[in-house]
């Protein structure tokens, strides 16, 4: 486990209770007493314990990876609720960000019309754990700019503002044995910067991301895997690394069946391609589900109207024991009408 510390200059009563009520709106665990709160958060453990006048803050996470970004969660929390000022933070010994990897690419191919796939070459190991999230994101920043690098608190500085630099989320698709490179698959689309990058990128560039984050593999023996072509990726990971005890299915919506991708499934797992155009066929599909295999747990992934209704679709079937998950990767654009 790795550890941070900070110390702020405000009593216990005046910080327990707000960060309190934030991490249990966020579904975590928290402990409290007079003197010592506890939040078991997914991130890592956050230990606040009243010392004087003063309130000390111990960050324990399992990698650093994770230990910056639980850090950077907090130091916004203690920001937004006005304790910003006189922080005292415990600094690593580091230049870049701790959850930082700046990688170099080795091909980008486009393997199906609307697909393009991205090989990294670069030190993976914080991907290469059991316990690592799946996904990461990319740093585009303005044209010319260095690297985000770690300020004398240890939290990272970002050249001209974090307003300024594009960080799409992104799967990792596949992660070689040494953890010396990752696979990323992306969807290609009219306009999109990503899009653009993958036009001009050429082997030997230098890109950065940080992560690992989000997601991690599920540890459920049977599983009902639903999403658009933006979740391919991670449904395609969950599949190909599921232990031989692991069964289920997926249900796959994509723009054009061409962009099908083989897979090395086991024969536990059955794979479904439908048509995106049917802007309800996954939801149905889901619907369905929910009947015939009860006893699944679910994971869906796509537009954030698709996935609301599959929300309330889980919530009215009463599946509270269920360790299900719902993610939103993109938002429709609003239809525009033109004035009479």
């Amino acid at each position: 486990m790795s550890k941070h510390q900070a110390i702020l200059q405000a009593d216990a009563a005046s910080v327990f209770e707000p960060i309190k009520e934030i991490a249990e709106q966020n579904g975590f665990t928290v402990n409290r007493s007079d003197t010592r709160m506890v939040d078991d958060a997914p991130l890592g453990l956050v230990v606040l314990e009243q010392r004087g006048d003063q309130t000390t803050v111990a960050f324990d996470a399992p990698s650093k990876a994770e230990l910056q970004m639980l850090k950077e969660l907090y130091a916004q929390r203690f920001a937004k609720l006005g304790f910003a000022d006189g922080i005292i933070w415990s600094a690593p010994k580091a230049a870049a960000p701790l959850n930082q990897v700046v990688c170099e690419i080795s091909d980008c191919t486009q393997i199906s019309p609307n697909f393009a796939r991205v090989r990294l070459a670069g030190d993976f190991t914080a991907f290469a754990t059991k316990t690592a999230g799946l996904h990461f994101r990319f740093l585009f920043g303005p044209e010319g700019t260095a690297w985000p690098t770690l300020d004398a608190n240890g939290l990272t500085y970002w050249p001209d503002g974090v307003s300024s630099w594009h960080r799409p989320p992104y799967t990792v698709r596949r992660l070689a044995p040494d953890a010396s490179w990752i696979d990323v698959d992306i969807v290609l689309h009219d306009g999109g910067r990503v899009t653009e990058w993958c036009k001009r990128v050429k082997p030997g560039d230098e890109i950065a991301l940080t992560g690992p984050s989000g997601s991690k593999m599920p540890t459920e023996n049977k599983l009902a895997l639903f999403g658009d072509e933006t979740a391919l990726p991670i449904i395609f990971r969950i599949v190909e690394d599921a232990p031989p005890d692991v069964s289920g299915y997926a249900t796959i919506a994509v723009r054009n069946l061409k962009d099908s991708q083989s897979i090395s499934a086991s024969p536990q797992f059955d794979i479904r391609w439908i048509d995106m155009t049917d802007p309800d066929a996954l939801v149905r599909g889901l619907h369905k589900s929910l009947h015939t295999r009860p006893d699944h747990s679910v994971f869906f992934a796509a537009e954030r109207t698709q996935a609301d209704t599959v929300r309330k679709l889980l919530k009215d079937a009463e599946r509270a024991s269920r360790n299900d998950r719902v993610a939103s990767y993109w938002t429709k654009a609003p239809k525009v009408t033109k004035a009479s």
